[in-house]
């Protein structure tokens, strides 16, 4: 296994950023679903839409306004959190305050965000590359799915649970249908008190 506890260590202790936040239990969201091929999952352009900053006609995209609000709420009631993306998700995340939150989005390797979700007590995000690795470290997940098939899709283990909305139009992942939707309520309907 790639990723034994060693090399966790190593990363770990070799990394001051991730180091701090590793001697406590923490919750680690995974902000972004990252940019999906644009000929299976339409336009993948940034856009502002009602107030929420989404990334255009993806289903697999939950508001960055609400991963953070769901952040908040979290450290609120006294858990750590831990924010992880790329860098793209890093610039979606700079016009909130996130104050008292840790944001690795952008700052890690793929190696790095993998030691950390290992030390999480559970791994919050979307359908992404990093929740199944999460996942595969023995991390408990909860993936949100939208427009891709969570019987499909959703990562292995007896500690990976999915939360979908199961709509009419869901799942459409890789059909003409994703590229025509003007509003994916798979995903965008979800909301954060559900999830807490």
């Amino acid at each position: 296994m790639p990723f034994n506890n060693l090399k966790i260590d190593i990363i770990i202790n070799s990394s001051c950023l991730i180091n701090n936040i590793c001697k406590k239990k923490f919750i680690a969201i995974i902000v972004g679903a990252g940019f999906v091929n644009t000929k299976r999952n339409g336009a993948s352009h940034v856009k502002k839409n009602e107030g929420e900053i989404v990334k255009f006609n993806s289903g697999k995209q939950w508001a960055v306004s609400k991963w953070v609000e769901l952040a908040q709420m979290l450290h609120d009631c006294g858990y750590k959190v831990a924010l992880l993306g790329d860098q793209r998700d890093s610039e979606l995340l700079k016009e909130f305050d996130l104050n008292n939150l840790n944001d690795f989005t952008g700052k890690l390797t793929i190696s790095e965000s993998i030691a950390l979700v290992s030390r999480a007590s559970i791994a919050i995000g979307g359908d992404t590359g990093l929740m199944h690795c999460a996942s595969l470290v023995g991390t408990k997940t909860l993936s949100l799915f939208g427009c891709t098939d969570s019987s499909e899709y959703k990562p292995y283990g007896n500690k990976a649970s999915v939360y979908s909305l199961g709509v009419e139009c869901s799942p459409c992942f890789g059909t003409k249908r994703i590229a025509l939707c003007k509003y994916p309520k798979c995903i965008r309907n979800i909301q954060v008190i559900d999830i807490y």
